[in-house]
Formats: C-alpha cells, structure tokens, sequence
C-alpha cells in the first residue's frame, strides 16, 4: 500500500501466495462432480490458483466504504468457522484443524479492528489487508478439503460433504456477484476490469439515498442472507434455512423502502403532502396485506389436502393459526405506537418483523420435534407458515409505496 502497484503487479503477488499455498501442500484434491472427482495433481494446482486469486479479488472489489470490507468478512468467517466444526463433530474430523483455526482467527482480526475502521474509519485496510483476509478465506476452505476423506463420504447422503468447494462461493455470493457484474460492466465499456469506477453496490445503494452506514449494514444483511442460510441447509432442514434467509432478507428490504420512500418525501413540499398520522398508515399497510394473505392462506389449505390429505390439512390450519397470532400482536404493537412519528413507527415495525419471523422460526422446530408426520405434516406446515408472511409482507410493502406519510424536512435557508 505504500507504492501505487498497477493491476498486473498486484494479479502476479496473488498467484505467488497461491504458489506459496501450494508449495506447503495446500491444493484442491477433488471435486463434488458426479459424486466424487479425485483431480489430477496439474488441474488442481490450477483449480487452485484460480480459486485463490478470485476469493481475493472478490474480497478486495468489496473493499469500498469504511468497515465494509471488514464486516462482511467477519460474517463469511463465522458462517464458514460454524460450517466447519458443525462437520468435525458431525464426521469425527479434528475440531481444532486448520479450516477451523484460521475462520477463528479471521473473526478476531475483523472483530479487533471493525470499532476503528467503521465510519467514520480512523484506520484503513487497504489492498493489503483486503487480499490478505481474502487468502486466508481461501486457504480455509482449501484445507477443509483436505480434511475430508473421500471413500468415507461419496457414499454418503449427507448432503454437507460436498459443500467445502461450494460454501465459499455462497458466502461470498455479495462480493462475487460485486467482482462478476464490475468485470462485465468495464468490458462492456471497452475499459480495463481492473479499471476503478463509481457502480459498485455500495455506490449504488448510497445513490439511492441511504446514508454511509445504512449502506455498510445493508451490505451486512445481504451478505448473511447468503451465508448462513448456506451453512443452515448443510445440517437442519432446507425450510429453516429458508425461513432464515427470509428474515435476514426482510429487514434489509425494510430498510431500503424507508431510504426510497424518505429519499422521495424530502423532494415534496409539506403543503402538498397529505396529512397522514403514523396510525392511519399504519391501518392502511395492514388492509393491504389482509386480502393477499387470506387468499394464500385458502390456497395453501387447498393444497395441502389434495396433496398430503388429513396430516396436510392439520399442519396447514395449524400454521395459519401461528401466522394469525403472531400477526395479531404485531397489529397490537402498531395499535401501541400509533403517537409515534412515522420514523419511529417504522424503526418500530422493522423490529417487530425481525423478531416475529425468529419466534416463527423456534416455534416451527418445537412443532418439528414434538409432532408426529401422521398427525401434522411438517413440510404443508412449513410452507404455509412461509407463503402467508410472505404474502403479508408483499402486501404491506405494496401498500406503504401508495402512502405519502408527513415527514419533517430539513428547515430552508433564507435567501
């Protein structure tokens, strides 16, 4: 970081750490391809290259605001430090090897300088410290690789063996979709990949409105809607980690209809904007989503009787109920803070999703463990608990668009 190193330089120190890699035996032995594929020694020393080089870039690309870089890092070590160990105990592997050790210290490093390097930042990572974090992502999921024996699980129905080579790229699905669309966009252009412009998603997201730190927590929740979901589906059912990713995904939505609809009431004067207090907003947003959630919920009956008959009917009418209930004390919550300014009242309704979807979320593994399949079809259960929040939610955000709630504007200088 001290001497303005061109791209070229930079790609060739990272094939070299990768060189280094694979001197001391760090290299991809196999891939998930039709069960298991034992690669040649040249291919994988290849495969191995690429796949540290781009873990790198990707991190690096990412590295754009002040504790970006830093936090989403953070996130991508500890969904792949609990990956990991959750394996280790799972199969009998060494609970302190190597993958284990580094996503551990990954964390600490990040959780140690995160206070200083969140906006506004007082210490900055820069290429060095960004590539660096990236490499040993890498060096982590290669070495888990190495871990594992191949005969032991390509028999094996688990379906977390042959996610080490895959884990990193869904937890890193943020900045490797930010590096891809970067790559694309500049060829397009006619312009270097490695030429740096002002569209990456963060750009992208403070355009829109939202403030430096909104924008860095966005990013935050982006990042864990891909990665612990991820780790999820390894070792519990593949409807938790969706009821997870919906969660995390909704708060992150929450967020970035408040910046829109802010962002669009600041360019209005109050004296055309309709009088609206937070409560009738509020009883607007609810109606909205009544008539979308009630025709969900008929159809996912429907369905869940034709398809698993008696136990199908039982789980779906069960999880309608939890869904009413959960909803009527959210409506309660709203009822509760109808003084509240619409900032507030929407601060308000965000937590109160988030935790709503958590205790849905428990309430569904209570349902799981002390339920029989012949009484209560779990998955008809599951599933409509999923589609009626999600049509409600739908339904709310539809009707908020349509609402131009009173904000206070910033006072006008005088001329």
């Amino acid at each position: 970081d001290r001497f303005d190193l061109d791209s070229i330089t930079k790609f060739a120190g990272q094939a070299l750490a990768a060189g280094i890699l694979l001197l001391h035996g760090v290299q991809i032995l196999w891939l998930p391809i039709n069960g298991i594929l034992t690669l040649p020694a040249n291919i994988g020393q290849i495969l191995t290259v690429i796949f540290v080089m781009t873990v790198i870039n990707a991190v690096n690309f990412i590295d754009g605001l002040d504790g970006l870089a830093t936090g989403i890092v953070a996130i991508c070590g500890t969904a792949f430090f609990a990956f990991s160990y959750v394996l280790a105990v799972v199969n009998g592997f060494n609970r302190a090897g190597a993958p284990s050790l580094i996503t551990a210290i990954v964390i600490g490093m990040c959780m140690g300088f995160l206070p200083h390097n969140f906006h506004p930042a007082r210490i900055f990572m820069g290429d060095s410290g960004a590539m660096f974090l990236g490499l040993l992502l890498a060096a982590s999921a290669i070495t888990l690789t190495g871990q594992i024996d191949v005969n032991a699980i390509s028999d094996s129905a688990s379906r977390s063996a042959l996610l080490p080579l895959l884990l990193p790229f869904t937890i890193l699905g943020i900045p490797l979709l930010d590096l891809i669309m970067a790559i694309v966009r500049r060829l397009r252009a006619g312009r270097s990949p490695f030429a740096s412009d002002r569209q990456h998603l963060h750009h992208r997201l403070l355009d829109l409105g939202n403030s430096h730190r909104r924008t860095t927590f966005i990013l935050y929740l982006w990042s864990a809607t891909f990665a612990f979901p991820t780790v999820i589906a390894a070792f519990a059912p593949l409807w938790v980690a969706l009821l997870v990713a919906a969660a995390i995904a909704s708060v992150s939505a929450v967020l970035i209809i408040d910046t829109l609809r802010t962002k669009d009431a600041q360019k209005r004067e109050r004296s055309h904007m309709s009088n609206l207090s937070a409560a009738s907003s509020e009883e607007k947003m609810w109606r909205g989503a009544l008539v979308p959630a009630l025709v969900v919920t008929v159809i996912s009956i429907v369905i869940s009787v034709v398809v698993k008959k008696g136990p199908g009917a039982w789980g779906s009418l069960l999880a309608s109920l939890t869904v009413l209930i959960f909803f009527s004390v959210h409506l309660g919550i709203s009822a509760i803070s109808k003084n509240l300014d619409p900032i507030a009242t929407m601060a308000l309704a965000m937590f109160s999703y988030f935790a709503k979807v958590m205790v849905m979320g428990a309430f569904l593994l209570i349902v799981t463990k002390f339920t029989s399949p012949a009484t209560i079809n779990r998955p008809a259960f599951a599933i409509t608990a999923l589609a009626i929040t999600a049509a409600w939610l739908a339904g709310e955000i539809r009707a908020f668009m349509k609402l131009k709630l009173g904000l206070p504007l910033p006072a006008r200088k005088s001329e």
